[in-house]
């Protein structure tokens, strides 16, 4: 498209746009939006509480973090706040601890990644920053998420860039990656991995618990592929652990309400929600229900729950 002028009444701090929506942030503290095809305005000036310091645009949202680390996303087509005012200060509790990077997810949730290694996702629901990457947890897992020695610097420093083009195709994984990448450059080093301190069994336990991590974390962030993956692989490792009562758990989890003694959840099903990331569960639970059947010991509970999911599909 051609290219267009906008007159503000002000100073330039800080802008960002995407193809939809263009976001500029003035010295007196008011943020203006603008269609990013034709320079026309979607609201008048909203009164920020105090400087913006960093603005991101995807699609239709715009994220906005002021100077006193609060951070707000933005629904500008349908003029509505989906992060309202949220604070930094729980990802900032270790002392020369910094905020290194912000993204938007493909839904309009945010992630934050600190100089520490660690990057969160806000859970609307909850109210609350939710762990997506740790570099000190899970070191006996066998998909622990290293640094690349390869990694090019400047790649790594644009924090959503280098999570989506992540080489293993794994947006959740690239998050990781640069979050340690991040704690290697503010000299802090990689902790030590203790996957060979621990027995094969007590290595699998560990792993299984990782996998329901990056599960939940892939949700968190809404990446479908990683969801996707990570229920894969979950359901490896627990045919190859052969826990019943583990494997259970994510079957009622994912087959959700259902009139049927022994395998309904735990509870009534209010507030069940059909998809992980826009992935439906019940496809979800048909997958891991094939992955799990070559386990013998899993077959009875596998039959099951499959009876139950085919009786839902004709009912």
């Amino acid at each position: 498209p051609a290219g267009w002028t906008a007159h503000l009444p002000g100073a330039c701090t800080c802008l960002a746009a995407s193809a939809q929506v263009a976001a500029v942030a003035l010295a007196d503290r008011t943020l203006h939006w603008l269609d990013a095809q034709s320079g026309a305005r979607l609201q008048p000036p909203l009164a920020l509480d105090a400087p913006a310091v960093l603005l991101r645009c995807e699609r239709a949202w715009c994220l906005a973090l002021d100077a006193a680390g609060l951070l707000s996303v933005y629904d500008t087509q349908a003029a509505r706040a989906l992060v309202d005012h949220v604070s930094l200060a729980p990802l900032l509790a270790e002392p020369d601890t910094a905020v290194t990077g912000v993204m938007l997810t493909r839904r309009g949730g945010c992630v934050v990644q600190c100089s520490d290694g660690r990057a969160h996702a806000y859970h609307r629901g909850l109210r609350a920053w939710l762990r997506v990457a740790d570099p000190h947890a899970h070191a006996a897992s066998d998909f622990r998420v290293h640094a690349s020695a390869n990694a090019p610097v400047a790649t790594a420093g644009d924090f959503a860039a280098f999570a989506r083009t992540h080489a293993a195709g794994s947006q959740l994984e690239g998050i990781q990656e640069s979050a340690a990448l991040q704690r290697q450059r503010c000299g802090r080093g990689e902790p030590e991995d203790g996957s060979a301190r621990v027995s094969a069994a007590a290595r699998l336990a560990a792993t299984v618990d990782h996998l329901e991590q990056q599960l939940l974390a892939a949700a968190a962030i809404d990446s479908a592929d990683d969801v996707v993956r990570f229920a894969d692989l979950l359901a490896r490792r627990l045919a190859q652990l052969g826990d019943s009562r583990r494997a259970a758990h994510w079957l009622g989890a994912l087959l959700g309400p259902a009139l049927v003694p022994g395998l309904a959840p735990a509870d009534d099903g209010d507030g069940w929600q059909p998809c992980l990331a826009g992935v439906p569960k019940r496809q979800l639970l048909r997958r891991m229900l094939g992955i799990l059947a070559t386990n013998r010991h899993l077959q009875a509970l596998v039959s099951e729950y499959l009876g139950v999911l085919d009786g839902l599909v004709t009912a």
